[in-house]
């Protein structure tokens, strides 16, 4: 690769015609750089150039090469990679005898036929399996594939499974640390050219659990034998004992559910890297992501997350002096706001399409209220702190001029909010690719852009003048590119605030439970229950409504299909109590969405299906609805969607991820009634307080009643779920 002006420079014995270079075009509107044809005269010389340049600088003890001409693009113009690749190699070696070189494998890169081109000296190169935790390729290669090599492992190539798990520096607990555990193990014992283990993240400072178990599983205490799998359950009771200093039962519980959630492969394959905070989104009605190529799905139960945090909690004064207990709280802390923060967004947009602005100024107070929480959180630690990452830079530029000084405070920030100018930004889509969820950025930069939205949707619903669709991409351009310019100073020093007083709030008041969420009184799906449905698309059956997965659904033929045939038809073995149901749309995009419903019952003994519920379906809100109707018995219910809403003309669908039926009468007394009056209410929620206060006690059928979350314990979050439920 060289620069894109390199004809009009070059001269002497150096000198190149345009017929020796290869223009690459642009990536993301930056201009890549050219390419020089390893079929010219000139590839030599450069490249014999090129080496003794980097041994004068670096000097003449490393080995190893990176070069990846066709990561993410590249243009070969008639070229064939496997005379380009066989070329590079031949310099490499004319400079090096011990040379490697480091191939990247990303997005159909490398080539098969790049392999080929290694002949057999393919033990001069190194493949990096680039997120061989999420989607590895490593055992990909076939006859015939045009990527990754005519045979597995790269065509036989020296390999290492690295772990990428982050996009950008974007923050937000996630991971595929099941598929470490496993994986790991079963390539070191079944592959021939694995050469080890690797990281390669854009960014560091994130998800330290990850990091430290991936370098520590590969070591064994008999290298000849094959390679164990980690005891999960143990390695992750050593950990915490090590990492907070102390032993502690809740801290290890709650690592245990970042297994189960943040960190649990299946529910953490969406986009690339952690699901973004709507907070870092531009502000916008339906919000799918921050940044291009990420997401903001959370497909894991986010009231899980709120039992680690309030688990974390609960032995605060014997670990805080724990630098590392400090930042897993303040970092779990921050992904239950961000969690909360997803779910009042909904609500914004809710009350918008309602034309509720009373509902709408109510639920967008309450999303700042997270956002300053968010930023609060994050400033007790200089790890999520803006201040630690623009004045290093500031600091490289002290002794420069006044325009080197801004040029490095500026870069420092546009890299975190538009990436570079307006072709990159925007038409390049790289605009919020290295969003962060740090303390100043929160409260400045994206509180900002939410505060203008929401001010001026307000004057929409108030019926005053306003001016919603200025909110293009050319104002958030301006708006980013305006902050990076200015030099507002931030701190690098944390805050001394209580975590512990800050947690407890939190998980009070600002919970994502949903109420309607509680599956106590649904009919057990896995006993009695098989649905059917009018028609489905194959990888979206209709037995996906009853899974409890909401990343799952059930969706008619992608084709299009008469409305006749949008429905599903429950049967159970044997007749049941059913007053009511509970329903889950799709979580993310706009096909199938039911916007108006009718349920039928057959009753035990009839062969004719009865109206029990109709109505419409609020499409704009994604979380759970729950109907009721007059009790009965029944052996069949069949859903029917009557409209559904569509973005592609002419077609017709429907869908849903979950549908489960009730009977209020399931499990006798009520979740929540500590105190056995019948009814759920904040006395239940104060009793419960005074209990974990030894104030008073409470019997084993009331702590049962109290214990909300299921984990066998009474604890304050309990108490707080009673309260969610008063909502």
């Amino acid at each position: 690769m060289v620069p894109t002006d390199i004809v009009s420079k070059a001269a002497g014995e150096y000198a190149l015609t345009d017929s020796d270079v290869i223009a690459q075009g642009s990536w993301c509107s930056f201009t890549r750089p050219t390419m020089l044809k390893t079929t010219s005269e000139a590839f030599d010389k450069y490249a014999e150039l090129f080496y003794q340049c980097q041994k004068n600088v670096l000097g003449d003890r490393a080995h190893y090469y990176a070069t990846d001409p066709f990561h993410e693009g590249g243009i070969t113009t008639g070229l064939k990679p496997a005379e380009i690749s066989e070329e590079v190699l031949n310099s490499m070696l004319a400079s090096d005898s011990e040379a490697v070189w480091i191939i990247q494998s990303w997005q159909g890169n490398p080539t098969s036929e790049l392999l080929r081109g290694l002949g057999d000296r393919k033990d001069h190169a190194l493949i990096l399996d680039l997120y061989a935790e999420k989607t590895p390729h490593w055992n990909e290669g076939r006859p015939g594939a045009g990527s990754y090599g005519y045979a597995p492992e790269f065509d036989s190539t020296p390999w290492v499974f690295c772990m990428l798990n982050n996009f950008g520096g974007r923050l937000g607990l996630h991971g595929h640390l099941d598929n470490l555990v496993n994986n790991i193990p079963e390539a070191f014992n079944t592959a021939d050219y694995i050469a080890g283990i690797g990281i390669t993240p854009e960014a560091s400072v994130n998800n330290p659990l990850l990091y430290d178990f991936l370098f520590e599983c590969i070591w064994q205490d008999d290298a000849t034998q094959d390679m164990e799998v980690v005891d999960i359950d143990a390695w992750l009771k050593d950990y915490a004992e090590r990492r907070y200093g102390a032993e502690s039962e809740s801290a290890l519980q709650a690592l245990e559910i970042l297994t189960e959630t943040v960190y649990k492969s299946s529910l953490n394959m969406k986009g690339q890297g952690a699901p973004e905070s709507v907070v870092n989104a531009k502000p916008a009605l339906n919000i799918g992501a921050a940044s291009t190529w990420g997401n903001a799905i959370v497909d894991y139960d986010k009231v899980e997350l709120e039992k680690a945090a309030a688990l974390l909690l609960e032995d605060y004064d014997t670990l805080n002096s724990s630098v590392g207990y400090r930042y897993d709280l303040a970092n779990i802390l921050q992904q239950v706001l961000s969690n909360t923060a997803q779910e009042y967004q909904k609500k914004m947009t809710s009350a918008i399409n309602a034309g509720d602005a009373e509902k709408f100024d109510e639920i967008s107070a309450k999303f700042l209220e997270i956002i300053d929480l968010m930023d609060r959180v994050t400033g007790t630690s200089k790890y999520f702190m803006l201040g630690n990452w623009v004045n290093p830079a500031k600091k490289l530029a002290e002794n420069a001029d006044d325009f080197t000084k801004d040029l490095y405070e500026f870069n420092a920030k546009a890299l975190i909010t538009t990436w570079g100018s307006y072709n990159q930004s925007v038409t390049g889509g790289l605009s919020d690719y290295s969003n962060r969820q740090w303390n100043g950025l929160i409260g400045d930069y994206y509180k900002g852009r939410w505060e203008l939205w929401i001010n001026e949707y307000s004057k929409k619903l108030h019926g005053e003048e306003a001016n919603v669709s200025q909110f293009n991409n050319n104002y958030w351009f301006n708006y980013g590119w305006e902050w990076a310019r200015d030099n507002t100073e931030y701190s690098d020093v944390p805050t001394d605030e209580n975590l512990k007083v800050l947690g407890e709030e939190i998980l009070a008041n600002y919970s994502a439970a949903d109420p309607n969420a509680d599956k106590s009184k649904d009919i057990d799906p896995n006993v009695n229950i098989t649905v059917t449905a009018g028609n489905f698309q194959t990888s979206d059956k209709p037995e996906n409504v009853l899974d409890y997965s909401a990343s799952t659904i059930w969706h008619t033929l992608w084709a299009g299909s008469p409305r006749e045939e949008h429905y599903l038809e429950f049967t159970f073995d044997e007749a049941v109590e059913v007053d009511g149901f509970r329903y889950l749309p799709r979580a993310s995009g706009v096909n199938g969405v039911a916007t108006s419903y009718e349920l039928y019952a057959m009753a035990e003994g009839s062969d004719e299906y009865v109206l029990v519920s109709s109505g419409e379906l609020d499409s704009s809100n994604r979380d759970w609805q729950v109907f009721s109707f007059e009790r009965m018995n029944a052996v069949k219910m069949k859903f029917v969607v009557k409209d559904a809403l569509s973005d592609t003309n002419g077609k017709i669908f429907a869908s849903v991820a979950e549908l489960h039926f009730t009977d209020s009468k399931l499990g006798g007394r009520t979740k929540g009634d500590v105190n056995n009056d019948g009814e759920v209410t904040i006395d239940d929620a104060t009793l419960v307080q005074q209990y974990l206060s030894h104030i008073k006690e409470l019997d084993e059928e009331s702590k049962t009643m109290a214990d909300m979350n299921g984990d066998g314990k009474v604890t304050v979050y309990d108490a707080t779920l009673i309260q969610i439920l008063l909502l």
